[in-house]
């Protein structure tokens, strides 16, 4: 029996010396693959790092865009409100020129009658002084206005 394993021996141990190379390469291998699953792993993490702070910097855009439109719908808001009052403020003012004309117009009225009230009472006053003359005059008075008593 020892002779059939002697015999067998360089065979087996060929086989044994390829087995060890092949098992020595599967390690290597797998060594390899464990140093690329652990820089995979360490990339990994720093893809997820990354990802995380993009993700927050994505809410706090969010956040800001939110927060703009709503101040956009304020400032909407406002802008109508300001609107509406300048209509308002416009209407008014077209209101007030028209009254302002028709004032205008009514003092122009006013000061016409004022005139013509101050006209008849300068004649009403310049025929009362008439008159006061002819008597005065007709009863022995100065006369300046009408020397011989005569009716104007």
């Amino acid at each position: 029996m020892n002779i059939g394993l002697i015999s067998a021996g360089p065979r087996f141990e060929a086989q044994l010396a390829d087995r060890q190379q092949s098992y020595e390469k599967q390690q290597t291998t797998i060594t390899q693959q464990q140093a690329l699953l652990a820089q995979s792993s360490v990339e990994l993490s720093r893809v997820r790092d990354v990802l995380a702070d993009k993700e927050e910097a994505l809410r706090h855009m969010i956040l800001e865009r939110d927060r703009h439109k709503d101040e956009c719908k304020q400032l909407a808001t406002l802008g109508k409100e300001a609107n509406r009052r300048a209509d308002e403020m416009q209407a008014a003012l077209i209101e007030a020129k028209g009254s302002a004309v028709a004032a205008e117009k009514h003092i122009q009225l006013l000061e016409a009658k004022l005139i013509s009230a101050a006209q008849a009472a300068e004649r009403e006053k310049n025929a009362l002084i008439d008159k006061l003359l002819v008597k005065t005059v007709g009863q022995g008075g100065r006369g300046d206005r009408n020397p011989k008593g005569q009716p104007e």
